[in-house]
Formats: C-alpha cells, sequence, structure tokens
C-alpha cells in the first residue's frame, strides 16, 4: 500500500495534473478528481477547472496518507509518511 501511495505514474498522467482527468464533451467540459484508495478507483467529484479538481485529490491524498501512516507498524515507515506534512 505504501508503494502505490507514492507512486506517480507520471507516463500515464497526461496533461492535466496529477489526479485529474478532463471530461464532458466540447460544449460542456468539465474535470474530474479520482483517487486510489487501497487499490480501489474512487471518484472525487467534478469541478469548473483543473486546479479545483486538482486541489480536491490534493486534500483527498494527504488525508489517505495520514490514514495509512496511522495504521504502518513500521515506525520508520511511519515517521517518513508523516514527515509529508
Amino acid at each position: 500500500e505504501v508503494n502505490s501511495l507514492l507512486a506517480l505514474r507520471g507516463n500515464h498522467r497526461g496533461a492535466y495534473p496529477l489526479g485529474v482527468i478532463r471530461t464532458g464533451g466540447d460544449k460542456y467540459e468539465y474535470y474530474e478528481a479520482k483517487c486510489s484508495f487501497y487499490g480501489k478507483q474512487t471518484r472525487l467529484g467534478t469541478y469548473k477547472t483543473p486546479a479545483e479538481a486538482a486541489e480536491v485529490y490534493k486534500q483527498a491524498k494527504l488525508r489517505h496518507i495520514a490514514e495509512v501512516a496511522q495504521n504502518e507498524k513500521d515506525p520508520r515507515v511511519k515517521a517518513a509518511l508523516l514527515a509529508l506534512f
């Protein structure tokens, strides 16, 4: 879980910020925030701008990192994860 938690997957991201994809058609475009929690993709909502969607993704990811850190048994890994805050 820790390894997948921190993977950036740069080659698979596309043109938008991490955790953001463009959806909708030509007339109505919007941006969706998605995040993976424990191997399951979760939709975080749709937003008018990539920046809004990216902020929602960032906050969700930070909450998830904190949760994983609290459940981590190795104190070195736990300390490293919590140092991200």
